[in-house]
């Protein structure tokens, strides 16, 4: 081959038989695999016999599934382009619907979700679960809110936090109406009662470090340019991040919700925007506004990681270079003092 790059690997198998373009797959398990296509079919497959045992619809009108991924506590989480997020029990999805993990058969099954989050967005930015979470969860800290002492920083903002949320939480969007599939959505609340709901269920994912983890989730809304804070257990947009110069920033292309680790104060939404446009929002915090915002690309964000140091992540672009940037976390925790962008060798600068 030129210049005597390495060959490309071979897959240990192939699994055929979706009838159109796979976008998404996760494991349920370590024996079966789900895979979701661009018709709105998730297939499970067992790996041992690697063949499809099951299969389900699971977006309305044969919309794609844009991503599977697992929330922990058996639950597998789905998103469609017919505008809906998904929760769905894994040991139902596991058992086929009666057709039995080791059978033959690829039965069609009717699963009922366990909820449905009514996002309203009909782009393709998906969802983002909490990036770390009991391999790197901080240990011994009985209370998010309490100062820490075990190799956590101490983030002085806690201190002078008081309430100028409701002001912002009552410009922040929501970014839809809530409800189980079949059922009829709930009445949009008040502005001064989401915006004390919203406070509320703020205080809750930050006070019990396993209930941030497994039921908080970040999700694009209907209106493009903004994001929002999603409480799994009551199906609803908790909080919106709504910059003021949204619309100039763009789209929003990709999100990651990092959860407290022993570099990380305080959880934080990293979002990535069409202007090429870093976003980093400290959740503790409680405001609309970005903690920490840098253009990183000329070209469109399409994808933002961060290590678990929460001092380094990289970015790719539509222009074809990929950043590594550097995040301070002395002065803000998980951001603040600037980003640092360095092009890795070999990409596009």
């Amino acid at each position: 081959m030129p210049g005597g790059a390495a060959r490309p690997p071979v897959p240990v198998t192939v699994l055929r038989g979706h009838t159109s373009g796979v976008h998404a797959s996760c494991y349920l398990n370590e024996d079966i695999l789900l895979t979701g296509s661009e018709d709105g079919v998730v297939k499970l497959w067992n790996l041992e016999r690697r063949r499809a045992f099951a299969k389900f619809e699971a977006t309305s009108h044969g919309m794609g599934v844009q991503r599977l991924d697992h929330l922990g506590r058996g639950k597998i989480v789905s998103q469609g382009r017919d505008m809906l997020i998904k929760v769905w029990d894994a040991e139902s999805l596991a058992a086929g619907g009666g057709s039995g993990v080791g059978s033959s058969s690829r039965a069609a099954i009717t699963p009922q979700p366990l909820q449905v989050l009514p996002t309203g967005a009909f782009h393709f930015c998906q969802f983002a679960l909490t990036r770390w979470r009991d391999e790197a969860r901080p240990k011994g800290k009985e209370s998010t809110n309490s100062s820490s002492g075990g190799g956590s920083e101490h983030d002085p903002r806690e201190e002078s936090k008081s309430g100028g949320r409701q002001g912002e939480e009552e410009r922040s969007p929501p970014c839809g109406q809530t409800g189980r599939e079949g059922e009829a959505a709930e009445p949009a609340p008040s502005a001064a009662a989401a915006a004390n709901d919203g406070e509320a269920q703020q205080g809750s994912f930050l006070s019990d470090e396993s209930s941030f983890a497994e039921n908080v989730m970040l999700a694009p809304c209907g209106q493009q340019t903004l994001v929002s804070l999603w409480d799994l257990r009551k199906a609803r947009p908790s909080f919106t991040f709504a910059p003021k110069d949204a619309e100039q920033k763009g789209m929003v292309m990709c999100v990651r919700l990092l959860g407290e680790s022993p570099s990380c104060a305080s959880p934080f939404a990293v979002v990535g925007h069409d202007a090429g446009h870093l976003c980093v929002y400290d959740l503790r915090a409680t405001s609309a506004e970005p903690l920490l915002e840098m253009r990183l690309h000329k070209a469109p964000l399409l994808c933002v990681d961060v290590g678990s140091s929460c001092r380094q992540g990289v970015s790719g672009s539509a222009d074809e270079s990929i950043n590594v940037f550097r995040l301070s976390t002395r002065k803000a925790s998980c951001g603040g003092g600037g980003v640092e962008v360095g092009s890795l060798p070999g990409s596009a600068s």
